[in-house]
C-alpha cells in the first residue's frame, strides 16, 4: 500500500471516529431531553453533524417514521414528530385557556357554581352545578367569559326578573313632569302570581287605582276616569266645585316662559304644587303668578285661553305629536309679544274677581280645540314595495332576493333599508351585502368602504352598576338573560336620543 493510500485511510477512520464520537454524544443528550419515546437505531447511517443532514426516527408512541435534524430533535418539545408537535401544541393552549377561564369562574361564579366535568377548551361544554338550586347544566366556557353568563337558567331568569321590577323612585323620576296636577304616584309593588308590577296612583277627583306603566305612558289624563270624563279635568272640577258649592284649594296660576323641545314659548299655568314644582326644569322665567282659589283660577285660564286664541303657539304641541310624546300643558302656550297683554288680562280679572258671574263662566268654559289639518296626501308609487338583492360580498354575485324589505326582515336579515339607502355606514347584514333590484348593476359595485372607527367604546348600565367592553357585549349579554334589546337602542341611550334601551339607562365610560 502507497505511503499516500495509507494517509487516506487514517484520515477515514479519525473522522468515522469522530463521527460516531458526535453521534454518542448527541444520542445521550437526546435521550436524556426525551427518555425512551424514540427509537434512534436508523439515525445513525446518516449522522454527521447536529446541523444536518437530517436522520431518521422512529416514535413509538405514534409509530411514525420521520426526519429530522439531530439539533432540532433536541430543540423541539415533541421531537420533530408532528403528532408529538400538535399534542405539546395542544397541551399549551389548553393549560393557557384553563388559567384564564378558571381566574374567571372564582372571581365570578364559584360562589354560585361547581364545575363537575374536565376542562377540555373554551369552546367544548363543562357541567356546572348550581348550589342554590341544585340542578346541573352544561355550558360552553366562551359563553360564560365573553357573554357573563350565569350558567344556571333559573338564576339567569331570577336576575331579569329582579332587574326588570319597577320601583317607586324609577316611577317617579319617569313621570312626575308628565302628570297632570291632580294625579299623584303613591306606591309600586310587584305581585309574585301575575309577575308584574302594579302601581297604586291617587286622583283628586276620583281617589285611589291601580294601573300599569304602560297606561301612564299611554293615557293623556293617566286617570281611567278623568279620561272617560268629555269636558276635560278643569271643566269638570269647576263643575263639581259649583254643585258643592265650594272655592277649592289655594291654586297658582302664572305667566311664564318655557323651553320644551328646544321651543321657547309663553306658557299660562295653573297647579296647585308651587309653579316651579310643576314645571322644574322646563321652567326659564316667571313673568306673572298669583294664589287664587281653584274656581277662580281655572276660569282665569279659560277667559285668558278664549281671549288670546288667535295667539296660540301650536309649536310644542305639534312637536309633541310628531315625536309621539306630548307635553302636558301644550295646550296653554301664546306668543311672547303677547305678554304684556296677558299680563294685564290677569292683572284686571284679579281686581274685578267680586263681580264674576260663575255659573256664566261655567256654561261658556271651551276645552282648547285649535284647528283642522288637511292630511290628505296625493296618490303616488313611493309606497310600492322594494324589491332588493344580496349580494355576496367577495364575488358579487347575487345570493337571495326578496320582494320587499319586509320579505328580507322576516328571513332574519335586518337594517336592509339603512343599507340600500347608503346613508348609514352599516354596509353588511348576516355576511351579505344589499342593493336595490332595479339599480343593481354587478359591473358597478363599488367595493367596501374601510372602517375608520377605532376600539369599541365601553359601556355602563346606570340601573344595574354593570360595565361592558362594547355595545355588542351589552347586546349579547341581555339578549342571554332573556332581555329583548338592540345594540343600536344602547348606542342612542348614549347619545341621548332615547331614555332607555331594554328597559334601562346607559351612558358610555369615558
Amino acid at each position: 500500500m502507497s505511503q499516500e493510500k495509507r494517509k487516506r485511510t487514517v484520515s477515514t477512520e479519525a473522522q468515522e471516529k469522530i463521527r460516531i464520537s458526535g453521534f454518542e454524544k448527541w444520542l445521550k443528550q437526546a435521550e436524556i431531553t426525551h427518555g425512551q419515546s424514540f427509537d434512534y437505531s436508523s439515525a445513525i447511517e446518516d449522522f454527521k453533524i447536529q446541523k444536518n443532514p437530517v436522520v431518521r426516527i422512529f416514535c413509538k408512541k405514534h409509530k411514525n417514521d420521520y426526519l429530522v435534524t439531530p439539533y432540532n430533535h433536541i430543540r423541539f418539545k415533541g421531537g420533530g414528530c408532528k403528532f408529538c408537535d400538535e399534542e405539546q401544541a395542544s397541551s399549551y393552549f389548553l393549560s393557557r385557556e384553563f388559567k384564564k377561564f378558571n381566574e374567571f369562574f372564582k372571581k365570578n361564579l364559584a360562589h354560585r357554581l361547581e364545575v363537575k366535568s374536565e376542562f377540555q377548551g373554551m369552546t367544548s361544554e363543562i357541567e356546572l352545578y348550581c348550589k342554590k338550586h341544585g340542578v346541573s347544566e352544561r355550558h360552553k366556557p366562551t359563553y360564560l367569559v365573553n357573554n357573563l353568563g350565569y350558567g344556571c337558567t333559573q338564576c339567569s331568569k331570577e336576575k331579569t326578573s329582579l332587574n326588570n321590577r319597577l320601583n317607586i323612585q324609577k316611577i317617579k323620576e319617569e313621570f312626575d313632569y308628565l302628570l297632570p296636577d291632580n294625579i299623584n304616584i303613591l306606591s309600586c309593588d310587584f305581585d309574585d302570581i301575575s309577575r308584574s308590577t302594579k302601581i297604586k296612583a291617587s286622583c283628586d277627583i276620583h281617589g285611589e287605582y291601580s294601573t300599569t306603566k304602560g297606561y301612564l305612558k299611554r293615557s293623556e289624563h293617566k286617570c281611567p276616569s278623568c279620561g272617560n270624563e268629555s269636558t276635560g279635568y278643569a271643566g269638570n272640577r269647576l263643575k263639581k266645585l259649583f254643585e258643592a258649592k265650594e272655592k277649592g284649594r289655594p291654586t297658582y296660576i302664572g305667566v311664564m316662559t318655557i323651553e320644551v323641545f328646544g321651543i321657547t314659548s309663553l306658557k299660562v299655568g295653573v297647579t296647585t304644587r308651587t309653579l316651579l314644582d310643576r314645571y322644574k326644569w322646563n321652567l326659564k322665567k316667571i313673568h306673572y303668578s298669583a294664589q287664587l282659589y281653584e274656581t277662580d283660577a281655572y276660569i282665569l285660564e279659560n277667559q285668558i285661553h278664549r281671549q288670546f286664541n288667535a295667539h296660540h303657539d301650536l309649536r310644542i304641541l305639534m312637536a309633541g305629536m310628531r315625536n309621539g310624546k306630548r307635553w302636558s300643558g301644550d295646550t296653554e302656550c301664546y306668543w311672547q309679544e303677547r305678554l304684556n297683554e296677558i299680563t294685564s288680562f290677569a292683572e284686571n280679572y284679579i281686581n274685578e274677581i267680586k263681580n264674576i258671574d260663575y255659573e256664566y263662566e261655567l256654561s261658556i268654559f271651551e276645552i282648547p280645540k285649535f284647528f283642522t289639518r288637511n292630511v290628505e296626501r296625493e296618490k303616488n308609487l313611493s309606497n310600492e314595495s322594494i324589491q332588493v338583492l344580496g349580494v355576496d360580498p367577495k364575488t358579487s354575485e347575487i345570493v337571495l332576493e326578496f320582494k320587499s324589505i319586509s320579505d328580507a326582515s322576516l328571513a332574519g336579515y335586518r337594517n336592509v333599508s339603512q343599507i340600500i339607502s347608503g346613508k348609514s355606514s352599516r354596509q353588511i347584514s348576516n355576511g351579505l351585502r344589499w342593493f336595490r333590484k332595479d339599480s343593481f348593476h354587478p359591473s358597478q359595485v363599488l367595493p367596501l368602504k374601510i372602517s375608520q372607527k377605532g376600539s369599541p367604546k365601553k359601556v355602563i348600565c346606570i340601573d344595574t352598576g354593570e360595565e361592558f367592553s362594547s355595545i355588542s357585549q351589552a347586546e349579547a349579554t341581555l339578549k342571554s338573560r332573556g332581555v329583548k334589546v338592540s345594540g343600536s337602542h344602547i348606542t342612542s341611550v348614549c347619545k341621548g336620543k332615547r331614555k332607555v334601551a331594554g328597559g334601562y339607562r346607559w351612558s358610555y365610560k369615558y
